[in-house]
Protein backbone atom coordinates (compact mmCIF):
# COMPACT_ATOMS: atom_id res chain seq x y z
CA UNK A 1 0.00 0.00 0.00
CA UNK A 2 1.38 3.17 -1.02
CA UNK A 3 1.44 5.72 2.08
CA UNK A 4 0.83 9.40 1.51
CA UNK A 5 2.26 12.21 3.22
CA UNK A 6 -0.68 12.62 5.62
CA UNK A 7 -0.48 9.33 6.37
CA UNK A 8 3.10 9.28 7.14
CA UNK A 9 1.79 12.10 9.86
CA UNK A 10 -0.47 10.06 11.60
CA UNK A 11 2.40 6.94 12.12
CA UNK A 12 4.80 9.69 13.56
CA UNK A 13 1.96 11.28 15.33
CA UNK A 14 0.91 7.74 17.13
CA UNK A 15 4.52 6.80 18.22
CA UNK A 16 4.93 9.72 20.32
CA UNK A 17 2.91 10.86 23.73
CA UNK A 18 1.95 13.64 21.58
CA UNK A 19 -0.89 11.53 20.12
CA UNK A 20 -2.35 11.56 23.78
CA UNK A 21 -2.37 15.11 23.69
CA UNK A 22 -6.30 16.36 25.45
CA UNK A 23 -8.93 16.98 23.17
CA UNK A 24 -9.49 20.55 22.27
CA UNK A 25 -8.91 21.96 18.50
CA UNK A 26 -6.87 20.53 16.03
CA UNK A 27 -4.60 22.72 14.02
CA UNK A 28 -3.50 20.99 10.32
CA UNK A 29 -1.46 22.60 7.21
CA UNK A 30 -3.08 21.73 4.20
CA UNK A 31 -1.91 22.98 0.40
CA UNK A 32 -3.12 22.17 -3.22
CA UNK A 33 -1.67 23.20 -6.62
CA UNK A 34 -2.45 26.70 -7.67
CA UNK A 35 -2.94 26.04 -11.37
CA UNK A 36 -3.91 29.18 -12.02
CA UNK A 37 -7.04 29.26 -9.92
CA UNK A 38 -6.52 30.91 -6.02
CA UNK A 39 -9.82 30.16 -4.71
CA UNK A 40 -10.38 26.76 -5.54
CA UNK A 41 -6.57 25.52 -4.63
CA UNK A 42 -7.51 27.25 -1.15
CA UNK A 43 -10.90 25.05 -0.70
CA UNK A 44 -8.44 22.56 -1.57
CA UNK A 45 -5.97 22.96 0.38
CA UNK A 46 -8.64 23.24 3.60
CA UNK A 47 -10.06 20.10 2.21
CA UNK A 48 -6.69 18.82 2.86
CA UNK A 49 -6.23 20.66 6.28
CA UNK A 50 -9.69 19.13 7.25
CA UNK A 51 -8.58 15.72 6.31
CA UNK A 52 -5.44 15.80 8.19
CA UNK A 53 -7.04 16.98 11.27
CA UNK A 54 -9.54 14.09 11.55
CA UNK A 55 -6.54 11.52 10.51
CA UNK A 56 -4.87 13.48 14.10
CA UNK A 57 -8.11 12.33 16.00
CA UNK A 58 -8.41 9.51 15.15
CA UNK A 59 -4.86 8.86 16.12
CA UNK A 60 -6.25 9.72 19.60
CA UNK A 61 -8.89 7.47 19.28
CA UNK A 62 -7.08 4.56 18.52
CA UNK A 63 -4.21 2.56 19.39
CA UNK A 64 -1.09 3.20 17.85
CA UNK A 65 -1.15 -0.67 16.62
CA UNK A 66 -4.78 -0.75 15.65
CA UNK A 67 -4.28 1.74 13.74
CA UNK A 68 -1.12 1.11 11.58
CA UNK A 69 -3.59 -1.85 11.05
CA UNK A 70 -6.28 -0.07 9.82
CA UNK A 71 -4.76 2.86 7.50
CA UNK A 72 -6.09 1.57 4.60
CA UNK A 73 -9.47 1.21 5.67
CA UNK A 74 -9.28 4.61 7.69
CA UNK A 75 -8.12 5.87 4.46
CA UNK A 76 -11.42 4.76 2.17
CA UNK A 77 -13.98 4.75 4.57
CA UNK A 78 -13.60 7.53 6.99
CA UNK A 79 -11.33 10.29 5.95
CA UNK A 80 -12.74 9.91 2.69
CA UNK A 81 -15.83 11.75 4.71
CA UNK A 82 -13.56 13.90 6.61
CA UNK A 83 -15.95 17.10 6.71
CA UNK A 84 -18.62 15.24 8.27
CA UNK A 85 -16.45 14.80 11.25
CA UNK A 86 -15.77 18.63 11.99
CA UNK A 87 -17.76 20.94 13.41
CA UNK A 88 -16.53 23.99 12.66
CA UNK A 89 -13.01 25.20 11.65
CA UNK A 90 -11.53 28.72 10.94
CA UNK A 91 -8.86 29.24 8.45
CA UNK A 92 -6.03 30.84 10.42
CA UNK A 93 -3.41 31.57 7.55
CA UNK A 94 -2.58 30.98 3.70
CA UNK A 95 0.10 32.10 1.29
CA UNK A 96 1.36 30.64 -1.63
CA UNK A 97 4.48 28.99 -2.33
CA UNK A 98 5.93 27.21 -5.42
CA UNK A 99 2.95 27.31 -7.18
CA UNK A 100 1.11 25.70 -3.65
CA UNK A 101 -1.45 27.10 -1.93
CA UNK A 102 -0.35 26.38 1.93
CA UNK A 103 -3.14 27.22 4.70
CA UNK A 104 -3.17 26.68 8.64
CA UNK A 105 -6.34 25.61 9.98
CA UNK A 106 -7.87 24.98 13.06
CA UNK A 107 -10.76 22.62 13.27
CA UNK A 108 -13.07 21.14 16.18
CA UNK A 109 -13.29 17.15 15.46
CA UNK A 110 -16.76 15.81 16.35
CA UNK A 111 -14.48 13.35 18.63
CA UNK A 112 -18.13 11.41 19.04
CA UNK A 113 -19.68 10.88 15.19
CA UNK A 114 -15.67 9.74 14.30
CA UNK A 115 -15.67 7.32 17.27
CA UNK A 116 -18.65 6.02 16.02
CA UNK A 117 -17.59 6.40 12.14
CA UNK A 118 -14.36 4.14 13.79
CA UNK A 119 -16.31 1.75 14.70
CA UNK A 120 -19.01 1.01 12.24
CA UNK A 121 -15.43 0.66 9.93
CA UNK A 122 -14.53 -2.28 12.22
CA UNK A 123 -11.13 -0.06 12.84
CA UNK A 124 -11.86 -0.32 16.74
CA UNK A 125 -10.97 -3.62 19.20
CA UNK A 126 -14.57 -5.25 20.06
CA UNK A 127 -13.91 -5.30 23.57
CA UNK A 128 -17.69 -4.40 24.54
CA UNK A 129 -18.19 -7.70 25.98
CA UNK A 130 -15.53 -7.50 28.58
CA UNK A 131 -16.96 -5.44 31.06
CA UNK A 132 -15.13 -3.66 34.48
CA UNK A 133 -11.56 -4.25 34.47
CA UNK A 134 -9.69 -4.20 37.82
CA UNK A 135 -6.19 -3.78 37.66
CA UNK A 136 -3.86 -5.29 40.25
CA UNK A 137 -0.62 -5.00 38.49
CA UNK A 138 2.60 -3.61 40.18
CA UNK A 139 5.05 -1.18 38.71
CA UNK A 140 9.11 -1.81 38.20
CA UNK A 141 9.46 1.56 37.65
CA UNK A 142 13.79 1.98 38.31
CA UNK A 143 16.04 -1.06 38.78
CA UNK A 144 17.29 -2.33 42.27
CA UNK A 145 13.57 -0.27 43.68
CA UNK A 146 11.30 -2.08 45.16
CA UNK A 147 7.81 -2.27 43.02
CA UNK A 148 5.14 0.30 43.81
CA UNK A 149 1.60 -0.68 44.03
CA UNK A 150 -1.61 0.82 44.96
CA UNK A 151 -3.33 -1.91 47.17
CA UNK A 152 -0.63 -1.36 49.30
CA UNK A 153 -2.38 1.66 50.68
CA UNK A 154 0.13 3.79 50.62
CA UNK A 155 2.83 5.72 47.69
CA UNK A 156 0.57 5.31 44.12
CA UNK A 157 -2.38 7.37 43.60
CA UNK A 158 -3.08 5.65 40.29
CA UNK A 159 -5.23 2.35 39.97
CA UNK A 160 -2.57 1.47 37.38
CA UNK A 161 0.65 1.80 35.83
CA UNK A 162 0.39 5.04 33.10
CA UNK A 163 0.84 3.04 30.08
CA UNK A 164 -0.97 0.19 31.23
CA UNK A 165 -3.94 2.34 32.14
CA UNK A 166 -3.75 4.54 28.84
CA UNK A 167 -3.43 1.32 26.42
CA UNK A 168 -6.45 0.03 27.84
CA UNK A 169 -8.93 2.76 28.07
CA UNK A 170 -7.54 3.56 24.26
CA UNK A 171 -9.02 -0.49 23.65
CA UNK A 172 -12.14 0.81 25.22
CA UNK A 173 -12.40 -0.84 28.13
CA UNK A 174 -13.59 0.84 31.54
CA UNK A 175 -11.16 0.58 34.76
CA UNK A 176 -12.43 0.09 38.61
CA UNK A 177 -11.68 2.60 40.50
CA UNK A 178 -9.24 1.78 43.32
CA UNK A 179 -9.81 4.72 45.48
CA UNK A 180 -12.84 3.14 47.20
CA UNK A 181 -10.93 0.01 48.12
CA UNK A 182 -7.88 1.31 49.24
CA UNK A 183 -9.22 2.78 52.35
CA UNK A 184 -9.52 0.22 55.42
CA UNK A 185 -8.11 -3.16 53.73
CA UNK A 186 -7.64 -5.69 55.83
CA UNK A 187 -3.63 -6.53 56.29
CA UNK A 188 -3.49 -10.10 54.32
CA UNK A 189 -4.50 -7.57 51.26
CA UNK A 190 -1.67 -5.12 51.63
CA UNK A 191 1.13 -7.71 49.98
CA UNK A 192 2.56 -7.51 46.70
CA UNK A 193 1.97 -11.37 46.38
CA UNK A 194 -1.57 -12.31 46.70
CA UNK A 195 -3.27 -15.05 45.87
CA UNK A 196 -6.11 -15.40 42.96
CA UNK A 197 -8.85 -15.72 45.86
CA UNK A 198 -7.96 -12.56 47.14
CA UNK A 199 -7.38 -11.02 43.65
CA UNK A 200 -10.56 -11.83 42.79
CA UNK A 201 -12.16 -10.34 46.31
CA UNK A 202 -10.65 -7.11 45.66
CA UNK A 203 -12.65 -7.56 42.03
CA UNK A 204 -15.92 -7.91 43.69
CA UNK A 205 -15.47 -5.63 45.70
CA UNK A 206 -14.75 -2.97 42.91
CA UNK A 207 -17.36 -4.63 40.59
CA UNK A 208 -15.50 -5.80 38.57
CA UNK A 209 -15.83 -8.14 35.76
CA UNK A 210 -12.17 -9.16 34.92
CA UNK A 211 -9.18 -8.54 37.17
CA UNK A 212 -5.42 -8.38 35.61
CA UNK A 213 -2.47 -9.34 38.31
CA UNK A 214 0.79 -9.55 37.50
CA UNK A 215 3.60 -6.89 37.05
CA UNK A 216 4.86 -4.50 34.63
CA UNK A 217 8.30 -3.21 34.29
CA UNK A 218 8.28 0.27 33.05
CA UNK A 219 12.02 1.28 32.66
CA UNK A 220 14.12 0.30 29.81
CA UNK A 221 16.31 -3.16 31.10
CA UNK A 222 19.96 -2.87 30.38
CA UNK A 223 21.31 -6.46 29.67
CA UNK A 224 24.12 -7.56 31.26
CA UNK A 225 25.85 -11.25 30.54
CA UNK A 226 24.68 -14.13 32.65
CA UNK A 227 21.62 -11.77 34.53
CA UNK A 228 18.32 -13.03 34.75
CA UNK A 229 16.01 -10.93 32.48
CA UNK A 230 12.87 -9.10 34.15
CA UNK A 231 10.10 -9.31 32.34
CA UNK A 232 8.51 -6.33 30.67
CA UNK A 233 5.20 -7.51 31.20
CA UNK A 234 3.73 -10.79 33.43
CA UNK A 235 0.50 -10.60 34.18
CA UNK A 236 -2.78 -13.19 33.92
CA UNK A 237 -6.41 -12.25 33.36
CA UNK A 238 -8.86 -14.05 35.76
CA UNK A 239 -12.93 -13.76 35.13
CA UNK A 240 -14.30 -12.59 38.35
CA UNK A 241 -17.73 -14.51 38.44
CA UNK A 242 -16.14 -17.47 38.10
CA UNK A 243 -12.19 -17.35 38.49
CA UNK A 244 -11.14 -18.84 35.81
CA UNK A 245 -7.74 -17.76 34.37
CA UNK A 246 -8.57 -16.24 30.38
CA UNK A 247 -5.13 -15.16 29.67
CA UNK A 248 -1.73 -15.24 30.95
CA UNK A 249 1.00 -12.88 29.30
CA UNK A 250 4.84 -13.17 29.83
CA UNK A 251 6.21 -10.55 27.40
CA UNK A 252 9.88 -9.48 27.11
CA UNK A 253 11.03 -6.51 26.45
CA UNK A 254 13.73 -4.40 24.27
CA UNK A 255 17.06 -4.73 25.91
CA UNK A 256 19.66 -2.25 25.72
CA UNK A 257 23.72 -3.22 26.32
CA UNK A 258 24.17 0.24 28.03
CA UNK A 259 21.74 3.17 29.88
CA UNK A 260 19.27 4.35 26.88
CA UNK A 261 18.18 8.13 26.89
CA UNK A 262 14.43 9.25 26.10
CA UNK A 263 14.66 7.21 22.82
CA UNK A 264 15.20 3.75 25.18
CA UNK A 265 12.25 4.91 27.65
CA UNK A 266 9.47 5.28 23.98
CA UNK A 267 10.52 1.70 23.09
CA UNK A 268 9.41 -0.16 26.44
CA UNK A 269 6.40 1.91 26.59
CA UNK A 270 5.35 1.11 22.98
CA UNK A 271 6.52 -2.77 24.17
CA UNK A 272 4.91 -2.39 27.03
CA UNK A 273 1.85 -0.74 25.37
CA UNK A 274 1.86 -3.61 22.66
CA UNK A 275 1.58 -6.90 25.02
CA UNK A 276 -1.10 -5.22 27.09
CA UNK A 277 -3.13 -5.21 23.72
CA UNK A 278 -1.84 -8.63 23.09
CA UNK A 279 -2.82 -10.06 26.40
CA UNK A 280 -6.30 -7.97 25.85
CA UNK A 281 -6.47 -10.07 22.31
CA UNK A 282 -6.31 -13.58 24.15
CA UNK A 283 -9.51 -12.22 26.87
CA UNK A 284 -11.41 -11.34 23.84
CA UNK A 285 -11.14 -14.61 22.38
CA UNK A 286 -11.09 -17.21 25.77
CA UNK A 287 -14.05 -14.67 26.83
CA UNK A 288 -17.48 -15.79 24.72
CA UNK A 289 -21.00 -14.91 24.71
CA UNK A 290 -22.16 -17.26 27.61
CA UNK A 291 -26.08 -17.78 27.94
CA UNK A 292 -26.54 -16.10 31.10
CA UNK A 293 -25.67 -12.51 28.85
CA UNK A 294 -28.73 -13.34 26.77
CA UNK A 295 -31.92 -12.74 27.38
CA UNK A 296 -34.72 -10.02 28.46
CA UNK A 297 -33.68 -6.12 28.49
CA UNK A 298 -35.09 -2.73 29.58
CA UNK A 299 -33.99 -0.09 27.39
CA UNK A 300 -34.53 3.53 29.11
CA UNK A 301 -34.49 6.40 26.00
CA UNK A 302 -34.59 9.83 26.97
CA UNK A 303 -34.28 13.26 24.97
CA UNK A 304 -36.70 12.47 22.89
CA UNK A 305 -37.76 15.54 21.12
CA UNK A 306 -40.02 14.20 18.07
CA UNK A 307 -41.99 11.08 17.09
CA UNK A 308 -39.92 10.65 13.94
CA UNK A 309 -37.00 10.51 16.01
CA UNK A 310 -38.89 7.65 18.23
CA UNK A 311 -39.92 5.99 14.39
CA UNK A 312 -36.58 5.95 13.80
CA UNK A 313 -34.66 4.65 16.67
CA UNK A 314 -36.92 2.02 16.76
CA UNK A 315 -36.07 1.37 13.08
CA UNK A 316 -32.74 1.01 13.72
CA UNK A 317 -32.59 -1.33 16.70
CA UNK A 318 -35.22 -3.58 15.19
CA UNK A 319 -33.55 -3.78 11.89
CA UNK A 320 -30.09 -5.69 14.35
CA UNK A 321 -31.75 -8.87 13.55
CA UNK A 322 -28.39 -10.62 14.74
CA UNK A 323 -28.45 -9.29 18.33
CA UNK A 324 -32.21 -8.43 18.90
CA UNK A 325 -35.24 -10.95 18.79
CA UNK A 326 -37.94 -8.10 19.37
CA UNK A 327 -38.72 -3.98 21.17
CA UNK A 328 -41.45 -3.60 22.51
CA UNK A 329 -42.35 0.34 23.56
CA UNK A 330 -43.54 -0.39 27.51
CA UNK A 331 -44.21 3.49 27.77
CA UNK A 332 -43.67 7.07 26.24
CA UNK A 333 -43.86 10.64 27.70
CA UNK A 334 -42.04 13.51 28.94
CA UNK A 335 -39.43 13.05 25.89
CA UNK A 336 -38.53 9.60 27.45
CA UNK A 337 -39.32 6.07 26.38
CA UNK A 338 -38.82 2.65 27.84
CA UNK A 339 -38.50 -0.84 25.73
CA UNK A 340 -38.65 -4.26 26.29
CA UNK A 341 -35.75 -5.65 24.50
CA UNK A 342 -35.61 -9.58 23.84
CA UNK A 343 -31.88 -9.92 23.33
CA UNK A 344 -29.27 -11.99 22.27
CA UNK A 345 -26.15 -10.10 23.15
CA UNK A 346 -25.45 -9.13 26.63
CA UNK A 347 -26.31 -5.23 27.48
CA UNK A 348 -22.96 -4.19 26.64
CA UNK A 349 -22.35 -5.66 23.40
CA UNK A 350 -26.19 -3.96 22.17
CA UNK A 351 -24.93 -0.99 23.50
CA UNK A 352 -21.73 -0.60 21.44
CA UNK A 353 -24.02 -1.89 18.72
CA UNK A 354 -26.43 0.41 19.42
CA UNK A 355 -23.51 3.48 19.72
CA UNK A 356 -22.73 3.38 16.42
CA UNK A 357 -25.55 3.06 13.79
CA UNK A 358 -26.69 5.86 11.46
CA UNK A 359 -29.72 7.73 12.55
CA UNK A 360 -29.79 10.67 10.11
CA UNK A 361 -30.26 13.52 12.40
CA UNK A 362 -29.87 12.39 15.47
CA UNK A 363 -27.38 10.50 17.76
CA UNK A 364 -27.72 8.14 20.75
CA UNK A 365 -25.32 8.54 23.70
CA UNK A 366 -24.63 5.20 26.04
CA UNK A 367 -25.16 6.77 29.65
CA UNK A 368 -25.65 3.21 31.78
CA UNK A 369 -25.03 -0.05 31.11
CA UNK A 370 -25.59 -2.64 33.50
CA UNK A 371 -26.87 -6.35 33.42
CA UNK A 372 -30.36 -6.33 31.92
CA UNK A 373 -30.80 -2.61 31.49
CA UNK A 374 -29.56 0.35 29.41
CA UNK A 375 -29.68 3.79 29.34
CA UNK A 376 -29.95 5.79 26.44
CA UNK A 377 -30.07 9.57 25.54
CA UNK A 378 -30.84 11.14 22.01
CA UNK A 379 -28.47 14.23 21.03
CA UNK A 380 -28.92 15.91 18.06
CA UNK A 381 -26.28 16.28 15.30
CA UNK A 382 -25.06 19.37 14.78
Amino acid sequence: MKLTPWILLIILLVATPAAWAAEGPVVAMGRAAVAGNELKARDLAVEDALRQAVGQSAAKLLDPATLRAGLQVLDQKVLAKAKQYVGSFTLEASSISDGQMLVLVSANVDARALEQALALAGIRVPTGNLGRVLVLVAEENAPGRPPVFWWSGYGQDDCAPRVVAKTLKAMGLELADCAPLRQGLPPELKALEITDEQALQLARLAGADIVLRGAARTYPLVSRPGQAETPLLDVQAIEAASGRVLAKQSAPGPKFSQTPGVEGAEQNDAALAQAVRDLVAQVVVARPMSAQDQGVLEIELSGVGSLGQLMRFEQVVSSLTSMVDSLRRQSLGGGKAVYRVEARVSASRLADEILVQNYGGFLVNVLEVAPGRLRLALLANH
